[in-house]
C-alpha cells in the first residue's frame, strides 16, 4: 500500500492583505492580532479570517511568532509577529528581521499600542516617510514620530518609552531634554518648535509614573521652548519591562 503524502507549496507572493499586513509589521516592526484586525483593510474581516491569514504569512515564510513575554506562552499578552528577511523584501528590505530582543520588544510593543491599540488611532511616520515630509527634521535612524490631533493644532510629537525598572522617573526625562536640546541646535528643528508644531509623547508602564513624568517633563522641556507634552500609561507594559530573556 501506498503512502499518500500532501505537500503544500509556499507562495510566492503574500497578496493584498498579506502585503497590508507586512507594511504595517515594518512600520512597527511587531504587531499582534489585535492591532492587525483594526487596519482599514481589514475593517470587514473576523478575527478567524485575521488569524488564518497571519498563520498562511507564518507558513509561507514571509512572518514569523514570538512570545511577548519571554517564554510564558499562556501570557495574556500573547503572541508576536516579526518580519522574516523573505517578507522584509516585499516591503523593500528596510526593516530589521527576525525575532526581536526583549528590550527593543517592550518599546515596539508600547508605540504599537499608543498607534494601534489605544481608542485613538494614530499614524506613526516611518523613516523614508519623515525624511520626505520633514527633511529639515531628520536625523538619520529609526523615526519615532506621529502626527497628534488631540490638541488645539496638529503637531509632529516624538515618540519615548520608558523602559525603566525603578522610580526613577528624572533620569528618563533628562535624556528625553537632552535629546530634544541636541536637535534645537538645527535652526530649522528650532523654528518648528517655536512655531508650537512640535510635542514630546513618553509612554510608560504605570499612571502613577505617567503623572510623575509629565510633571518632571513639562519642567525640564520647559527649557527647550513651547513644547507640547504628553504621557500615557501602556497596559502589560510592566509585563515586559520586568522580561528576562531564557538561560542561554
Amino acid at each position: 500500500m501506498g503512502i499518500l503524502v500532501v505537500v503544500t507549496a509556499k507562495r510566492r507572493h503574500p497578496g493584498k492583505r498579506g502585503m497590508e499586513v507586512l507594511e504595517h509589521v515594518a512600520r512597527y516592526r511587531i504587531s499582534v492580532v489585535r492591532a492587525v484586525e483594526r487596519l482599514p483593510a481589514f475593517e470587514q474581516v473576523d478575527r478567524p479570517a485575521v488569524r488564518k491569514l497571519l498563520g498562511n504569512l507564518e507558513r509561507d515564510g514571509f512572518l514569523g511568532k514570538g512570545n511577548l513575554v519571554t517564554g510564558s506562552a499562556n501570557h495574556p499578552l500573547g503572541k508576536y509577529y516579526f518580519l522574516t528577511p523573505r517578507g522584509s523584501q516585499w516591503v523593500g528590505g528596510r526593516t530589521r528581521t527576525g525575532p526581536v530582543a526583549p528590550p527593543a520588544r517592550l518599546r515596539a510593543y508600547a508605540i504599537l499600542w499608543f498607534c494601534c491599540l489605544a481608542e485613538v488611532l494614530r499614524f506613526k511616520y516611518t523613516a523614508e516617510e519623515l525624511r520626505k515630509d520633514w527633511p529639515a527634521l531628520y536625523s538619520g535612524g529609526p523615526a519615532h514620530y506621529y502626527i497628534d490631533t488631540e490638541g488645539d493644532a496638529d503637531r509632529l510629537a516624538l515618540l519615548r518609552v520608558d523602559g525603566g525598572k525603578g522610580g526613577r522617573w528624572e533620569v528618563a526625562v533628562r535624556r528625553i531634554q537632552q535629546d530634544v536640546a541636541s536637535r534645537c541646535s538645527s535652526s530649522p528643528f528650532r523654528k518648528f518648535v517655536l512655531s508650537h508644531r512640535f510635542g514630546v509623547t513618553i509612554l510608560t508602564a504605570t499612571e502613577r509614573k505617567a503623572e510623575r513624568l509629565l510633571e518632571e517633563a513639562e519642567h525640564r522641556l520647559a527649557t527647550c521652548g513651547p513644547i507640547h507634552v504628553r504621557t500615557c500609561a501602556v497596559p502589560g507594559l510592566l509585563d515586559l519591562i520586568l522580561d528576562k530573556p531564557d538561560p542561554l
